[in-house]
């Protein structure tokens, strides 16, 4: 629907804004439905993802493990702290393969917008250091592709 808009936010947070076409009950669930995941959450194009749990329940799990041809993988581990469906989500991740990347605490919020939905996503970092880190990975072009198939999902 829009491209997306990441920004550096004080010293440790990356805000990030999109419009999908979906509503937000679509769109949220999109975030928690593990057989939905598996379908746009696939960053970097080439690559599937062969674990997907998503228990969205507080105190519940989140397991991403994502794998290509090359038998190359990595993982990301984490909670969910509290839901409220459809309009927020807030969890813990980590990616459990790179030892440079703490917890990261993560919320997104869903906003009726129009026949669509404004999704914001506020991460932050634990320190200046890993928020650099982690964008030197190239995540952002990689959150850009995601949400690109996301907007483009079959629900």
């Amino acid at each position: 629907m829009t491209a997306m808009q990441m920004t550096k936010v004080g010293e440790t947070d990356l805000v990030v804004i999109r419009r999908f076409a979906a509503p937000p009950e679509r769109v949220y669930a999109a975030h928690t439905d593990p057989v939905l995941l598996q379908k746009w959450m696939l960053d970097p194009d080439g690559w599937s993802m062969p674990e997907c749990v998503s228990e969205p329940v507080p105190e519940g799990a989140i397991r991403f493990t994502w794998a290509n041809d090359d038998g190359e993988s990595f993982s990301l581990a984490g909670k969910y702290v509290s839901l409220d469906p459809p309009n927020k989500i807030i969890h813990l991740e980590r990616f459990v393969d790179m030892d440079v990347m703490a917890d990261t605490h993560v919320t997104t919020e869903f906003q009726p917008d129009g026949d669509g939905t404004k999704l914001t996503l506020t991460i932050r970092y634990e320190n200046a250091d890993a928020r650099e880190g982690a964008l030197s990975t190239g995540m952002a072009d990689g959150m850009a592709q995601t949400y690109d198939r996301l907007d483009a999902l079959e629900y």
